[in-house]
């Protein structure tokens, strides 16, 4: 009787801390939309060529991202992970030098990894 009991309270804990991170995960992804818009609107800017507005956009991506990123670690492959902070990195420095074909080169390429991560289940 012990026994079961110790292992149903351990199943029970299991179980608990899943769904908690899980729905904290849900959570994240809704508020990270902000991220994927914020991609959309640095596009955006660099077409028409507003270096400034897109420089705030990415300062908020960068952010949003610093805030999620712990989160996220714990459930998408190191590789996507990497990729995605890759891009950003790689965004930000296409829109200091304000170039505008490698901005959304390396856009696309973000918002490309962002929609393979926020699947529930995640893309190869």
């Amino acid at each position: 009787m012990r026994n079961s009991f110790i292992t149903g309270m351990l199943v029970g804990i299991v179980l608990l801390f899943f769904i908690g991170y899980f729905t904290a995960v849900n959570i994240a992804m809704k508020s990270g939309k902000g991220t994927e818009q914020q991609l959309h609107h640095i596009m955006q800017a660099a077409r028409e060529e507003r270096w400034q507005e897109a420089q705030v956009y990415v300062k908020q991506a960068l952010g949003n991202w610093n805030g999620l990123q712990y989160l996220l670690m714990l459930n998408f492959s190191s590789e996507d992970y990497d990729e995605f902070e890759e891009k950003l990195h790689a965004l930000e420095q296409a829109v200091e030098l304000q170039d505008k074909r490698e901005t959304l080169m390396t856009g696309g390429a973000a918002l490309y990894h962002w929609n393979k991560m926020v699947r529930i289940i995640p893309g190869p």
